[in-house]
């Protein structure tokens, strides 16, 4: 962990390197918080090869469930989630290939997905594509949606900003928030992600 806040992924892949072969060992009660600290700062830094020893080595042992807590948890992101939120494809791809049952699916934060988590991560030139093509070729499903304001309470700092700005907190607004939908492909589109927003079109289901 103190090689990964000093900026030295070689190093601590060494030093990991035949002592994290056994899920066993990542089991233990005292060990594991520890191994999900470095997980989770090496994410976060993009340590991508220290994060392909760990996942190779077993952890974490499900990716649906949150980084913090178990697998029903809502308060925090699952490792899925936040390995796209934060645009790591080497991860992406090697979570899809050792762990093919990952929920593409599933609703989290009042809802959010992962196909629509892709859209919302900074313009990555293709990789932002491509992790969007992997989910969709994984079996997410472009026709999911969430309203408006269940979106907007997801991000309730933007909401009050909103509120200030342009009155969204008014009776009408609100209304119109709860009727409208929004999908993967409004949040491409928004950001300006024209080749995933073609992509998600040849996938979704015509009515």
């Amino acid at each position: 962990i103190l090689m990964v806040k000093d900026n030295r992924e070689a190093q601590a892949i060494r030093v990991l390197k035949g002592r994290l072969a056994s899920l066993s060992l990542i089991k233990k009660h005292d060990l594991k918080p520890l191994v999900n600290e470095l997980f989770l700062r090496s994410l976060d830094k993009g340590f991508e090869d220290l994060l392909l020893v760990l996942i190779d080595s077993g952890f974490p042992d499900n990716f649906n469930n949150a980084i913090y807590g178990n697998i029903k948890s809502r308060r925090f992101p699952s490792y899925l989630l936040l390995t796209i939120s934060l645009g790591r494809l080497r991860v992406i791809e090697r979570i899809f290939e050792t762990q093919p049952r990952v929920h593409l699916n599933k609703g989290w934060f009042n809802g959010i997905r992962p196909l629509m988590m892709a859209q919302m991560t900074p313009k990555l030139t293709w990789k932002s594509f491509q992790i969007t093509e992997l989910i969709l070729k994984g079996g997410g499903e472009p026709n999911r949606s969430i309203s408006y304001s269940t979106y907007l309470k997801g991000l309730s700092f933007r909401q009050r900003r909103l509120n200030k700005i342009e009155g969204v907190g008014s009776r009408g607004h609100r209304e119109i928030y709860k009727k409208t939908r929004i999908y993967a492909i409004d949040f491409a589109c928004s950001r300006g992600k024209f080749e995933s927003a073609q992509v998600i079109l040849k996938y979704e289901k015509k009515p």
